[in-house]
């Protein structure tokens, strides 16, 4: 595979994830549908509400409900280590 088929296959990827992308306007938040399947073979599905500096994201606890249904419980030690990942994307 050449460079050039490469980025090809990239953006044809980019174009069908953009064309099979759905989202509703609920108030101030938008649901947004992408054609990423779960475990439970639905599509992903994450909330976000945008503001003046910001944008917000939430999967409405999904993430964290799966964790629990797989034998994991968030403790303090894990929160603490999951807030530090999180707060390398903070600008």
């Amino acid at each position: 595979m050449t460079s050039s088929d490469f980025d090809s296959l990239i953006r044809s990827y980019g174009k069908w994830l953009s064309d099979n992308t759905t989202y509703t306007q609920l108030d101030e938040w938008y649901e947004v549908n992408v054609p990423l399947l779960d475990e439970g073979n639905d599509y992903t599905q994450f909330y976000v509400k945008p503001g003046k500096n910001s944008v917000t994201f939430s999967d409405d606890c999904a993430t964290s409900r799966r964790l629990e249904s797989h034998g994991m419980t968030v403790t303090e030690s894990r929160l603490a280590v999951l807030k530090d990942i999180l707060n390398q994307f903070w600008y």
